[in-house]
């Protein structure tokens, strides 16, 4: 099985940045103009899910509960990596509404706000 995950936004490139110098994610596609949207796709390494940001002309309005996030699961050493790359941009480390994720992962916000949770290696 494969998955897709697909939100909106209102600026890819700014995104397009963030997932891949961040967060490692390779762009593996895109498209333009397609019945009004634009959109890029973003893949880690060889797993068999991807994410999808699609944006129009329409207004970008974000709908999201605080208990919607993203957790990413990764080894002792990729955890380390992206750790020092979100201290060397200054991005700044946010509280969860579920105390969860605040004891066990590293939990930081996109350019649109969306929450991106970071399990800690066991």
């Amino acid at each position: 099985m494969k998955c897709r995950i697909a939100k909106h936004t209102h600026d890819i490139p700014t995104l397009s940045t963030f997932y891949q110098k961040i967060l490692g994610f390779s762009l593996i596609g895109h498209f333009k103009d397609h019945s009004g949207y634009d959109g890029i796709f973003f893949a880690y390494k060889n797993e068999s899910w991807h994410l999808e940001f699609t944006q129009s002309n329409e207004s970008f309005e974000k709908n999201t509960n605080p208990d919607d996030l993203l957790a990413l699961y990764h080894n002792q050493e990729e955890y380390e990596v992206l750790l020092s790359r979100i201290k060397n941009q200054s991005i700044e480390i946010i509280k969860t509404k579920n105390p969860y994720w605040n004891r066990a992962a590293t939990c930081i916000q996109d350019p649109d706000g969306n929450i991106i949770c970071i399990q800690k290696p066991s």
